[in-house]
């Protein structure tokens, strides 16, 4: 679930602010205010939903509807992909809103879900695996947009400015699209901002199935036991046997043994 919702996130995520820029037409202030509100409407939430959670003890919803809020977010990007209108404002904004709202209902449960769910002595492996696959998400998600992006784009680029750029000038509108000096509704434009609205219709494809197939695997997980833990030693040391004090006494006064180096290289 944390490689699927961070493929997703850095998909759309990785152009967002060029196409900002040119398929809504965004200020550069404007457009960076609506990048940052992933990051600040997911740190409001979770510290919200983190006392909730503190006090319910449940788990599950919380991803549920993360994942579900995940989804809606990549159907209004892909069926409001481009306008210089208010309703097109509102949707760019609404879609970032609800982004960062499944942000603060999905990665920080899913981290407190991975804690309760096994033993103590498992929970650095655990965490360990988890976040590593939340790594690989990102990197493979910003693999598939720049591969959208170089595949998806430039050949859009040719074919609609062919009659109007030559190919070095098409070029350069691929490489700098934010410099073209095109006002808004010009042919020029809108020849630009059609090509930028396919290709990003195929990052919220890939965003929406993989919210899909998180959607699923919210619905299939067990819940995790968020109740206090019990000390290490299981119970108060006064009521433990007397073989077990001389035992714990035992393991407190044992030499350690000597660490001995691994026959596998460290991966860094």
């Amino acid at each position: 679930m944390g490689f699927l919702y961070h493929l997703a996130y850095y998909a759309q995520h990785t152009y967002l602010y060029i196409g900002l820029r040119i398929r809504y037409d965004e200020e550069k202030d404007s457009a960076i205010r609506i990048v940052g509100l992933y990051t600040f409407t997911s740190t409001l939430v979770g510290l919200f939903f983190g006392v909730i959670i503190s006090i319910t003890r449940d788990l599950r919803w919380y991803l549920r509807f993360g994942a579900i809020f995940y989804l809606v977010s990549f159907v209004v990007q892909y069926t409001r992909p481009s306008g210089v209108d208010n309703i097109s404002h509102l949707a760019v904004t609404s879609s970032q809103l609800l982004l960062g709202i499944a942000g603060g209902l999905f990665p920080f449960p899913a981290m407190a879900f991975v804690q309760g769910a096994r033993d103590h002595t498992q929970l650095s492996t655990l965490i360990g695996a988890y976040m590593t696959a939340c790594r690989i998400g990102g990197g493979i998600g910003q693999l598939l947009a720049g591969a959208i992006w170089t595949n998806a784009l430039r050949p859009r680029l040719h074919e609609y400015l062919g009659q109007m750029m030559t190919d070095f000038q098409i070029e350069m509108v691929y490489a700098n699209p934010g410099d073209v000096d095109a006002p808004s509704g010009s042919p020029l434009r809108m020849a630009i901002v059609g090509a930028f609205v396919e290709s990003h219709r195929y990052l919220c494809a890939v965003g929406i199935v993989a919210s899909t197939l998180l959607i699923i695997l919210a619905f299939l997980i067990r819940d995790a036991s968020l109740e206090v833990p019990q000390d290490d030693e299981g119970t108060e040391l006064g009521s433990l046997s007397p073989e077990s004090t001389q035992h714990k006494a035992a393991l407190e006064t044992a030499t350690p043994r000597p660490l001995r180096p691994s026959r596998f290289p460290i991966l860094m």
